[in-house]
């Protein structure tokens, strides 16, 4: 059994599924831009390192990914008041009205994931889930 190729396809078919849910409501965002208004969203600020917590990719490719939302207008980049190394990450009109709909839309993706499964699956899945992140950020 390679676990490895499962997440992966696992998570390949989730990537694909967020993406046509974003164009059936109408929105031409991925789901890692999703990820970023939503973290922007659900706190008052965030700048570049801190979102680096919540999506998993390198510091150049999400310079990239931020470039490309500020370009279609999805955020802006603030000054920080106190250190003006840093950029804050804000939201614009356009991302917050995506951000209320993501948020009503929330529970789809669990839903069509977890149909058909019972409470004693969710929790050995979940389990095992966290078992490998442990063991993963042993080493």
């Amino acid at each position: 059994m390679n676990v490895g190729n499962n997440i992966g396809n696992l998570n390949m078919l989730i990537f694909k599924q967020i993406s046509n849910r974003h164009k059936e409501l109408g929105f031409d965002i991925t789901p890692v831009q999703a990820m970023i208004i939503m973290g922007v969203y659900n706190n008052e600020s965030l700048c570049q390192k801190d979102i680096e917590q919540f999506v998993t990719c390198n510091k150049s490719t999400l310079s990239s990914v931020l470039d490309t939302m500020e370009k279609n207008g999805l955020i802006m980049r603030i000054e920080d008041k106190y250190d003006s190394r840093k950029k804050i990450i804000s939201l614009t009109d356009k991302s917050n009205d995506i951000a209320k709909v993501l948020e009503k839309d929330c529970g789809y993706m669990d839903d069509l994931l977890t149909a058909g499964l019972s409470q004693d699956e969710l929790e050995i899945f979940n389990s095992v889930i966290d078992k490998m992140i442990n063991n993963l950020e042993r080493n």
